[in-house]
């Protein structure tokens, strides 16, 4: 488990080693140059008491959590339209990371749909009303 401190240092690593860590393969960002980021961000953390074992660990778990978590609470906070919870210096900087306009951060929108019934014809038995369709 990271200190909020660790994690923002995580979130400042990985903004900073954006355009090999999150980039896609290319010519030029190899598995090895991704795999050589990570080993140097999980150096970093290690150094300042953070006790990651692995790669993997880092990238798939940590990393993934703190993204979802930041997501979610942007998510929220727009679904319910009263500004949710206070954004912190580590969500900022996963923002500064994923995009502040990134689709990942904005709900679902679906067009408003009519719903149409199938029509019924209902025959009025009461006396005043009687054989009268409504």
């Amino acid at each position: 488990m990271l200190s909020k401190s660790q994690k923002l240092l995580l979130a400042q690593l990985v903004r900073d080693n954006k355009s090999v860590v999150l980039a896609p393969f290319s010519s030029t960002v190899t598995k090895k140059v991704k795999q050589e980021a990570w080993e140097s961000i999980l150096r970093q953390l290690n150094g300042v008491g953070a006790n990651v074992d692995n790669i993997k660990t880092l990238r798939d778990v940590i990393w993934a959590n703190i993204r979802r978590g930041t997501i979610k609470k942007v998510s929220d906070s727009k679904k319910t339209g009263a500004g949710g919870s206070e954004l912190t210096e580590l969500d900022d900087t996963v923002l500064d990371i994923l995009g502040r306009e990134s689709a990942n951060l904005e709900p679902v929108k679906v067009e408003d749909t009519p719903i149409v019934f199938e029509s019924e014809e209902v025959v009025c038995t009461t006396p005043e009303t009687a054989g009268e369709i409504i």
